[in-house]
C-alpha cells in the first residue's frame, strides 16, 4: 500500500481556516463544547501563521542585508490589541 502524502497547506489556506473558525465561535448556535475545540484549534493556527511570518521575516532581512544598496531594518512591530 502507497504512503499517504500529507498535503502541504499554504499559509493563505490557514487563514481562511483561522476566519471560518472565528465565524463559527462567534455564532450563537455554537455550542460552548464546539467553541472551546473550536478556539483551541483557531490559537494552534494562530502560532503557526506567526512563526511562518516570522520566518519570512528572518528570510526578507537577510536577502536586505546582502543585497547592495539596501540596509538591515527588522519590520515594525506590530502590538495586537
Amino acid at each position: 500500500m502507497p504512503a499517504k502524502t500529507k498535503k502541504t497547506i499554504t499559509f493563505e489556506e490557514k487563514l481562511q481556516n483561522l476566519a471560518e473558525i472565528i465565524e463559527q465561535v462567534e455564532d450563537s448556535e455554537t455550542s460552548l463544547d464546539s467553541a472551546i475545540a473550536l478556539y483551541k484549534e483557531g490559537i494552534a493556527l494562530a502560532q503557526d501563521c506567526g512563526d511562518t511570518l516570522r520566518k519570512y521575516e528572518e528570510e526578507v532581512l537577510t536577502l536586505q542585508k546582502t543585497a547592495e544598496g539596501f540596509t538591515l531594518e527588522p519590520f515594525a512591530t506590530a502590538v495586537v490589541s
